[in-house]
């Protein structure tokens, strides 16, 4: 089994039930698209719309990190390791 930190931000806040930082135990070998997976059954399946549009494709308001390091669609079949630190967000909107 690993730990991993998980954080939501914005609408995925919302999609997580509210909760904004918890840690979920996977069974080793496990891919941030088992990550959503689990946590798109545990708040009732409306996570995965969050993350992902029609065609399966990163939605462009979906941000996800692993390790401070923004992941693209590829990256979701890379193998989380015990500790890993994971972000849900939306893009910074910032302006003048």
């Amino acid at each position: 089994m690993i730990t991993v930190s998980v954080e939501y931000y914005s609408i995925f806040c919302a999609a997580a039930g509210f909760c904004r930082r918890e840690a979920l135990q996977l069974e080793s070998g496990r891919t941030l698209w088992d990550l959503v997976n689990i946590i798109d059954e545990k708040y009732g399946q409306c996570f995965w719309i969050k993350v992902l549009d029609h065609d399966n494709k990163l939605r462009i308001t979906a941000w996800v990190l692993v390790n401070g390091k923004k992941v693209n669609l590829p990256g979701f079949n890379e193998k989380l390791n015990n500790g890993d630190k994971i972000l849900f967000s939306t893009p910074l909107l910032v302006g003048g």
